[in-house]
């Protein structure tokens, strides 16, 4: 390893305890948000880019976000189930496992 690098790479010992640290610092900082402490915004410049984009266009702009949102958290279940229901080769069995999830995420 570089000299000039050394300086910022931490020991591998003390790596573990710091993920855990700004792990949970996030997450407190997130619940305090919720918690109206504080409020998360958006930068201004794309307020006021998305400010009254209404209809066929801003329900575009939404959907897009909100799969670019969702795909992390429920990309792998979605996967599993597909998965699985196409290991049982049932259609209904399919049908009701994503219905059932379906139900579980609006709820």
């Amino acid at each position: 390893m570089s000299s000039y690098v050394r300086p910022f790479v931490l020991p591998a010992r003390l790596l573990p305890g710091i993920q855990i640290v700004i792990g949970v610092a996030i997450l407190i900082a997130l619940a305090l948000s919720m918690f109206d402490v504080y409020e998360i915004r958006l930068p201004n410049f794309l307020q006021k880019n998305l400010k009254g984009r209404s209809g066929p266009v801003g329900a575009i702009i939404m959907g897009l976000l909100m799969g670019f949102a969702a795909a992390p958290c429920a990309g792998a279940l979605v996967g599993a189930i597909a998965f699985k229901v196409a290991e049982a080769r049932s259609v209904p069995l399919g049908i009701g496992m994503f219905a059932l999830v379906g139900i579980g995420m609006v709820l």
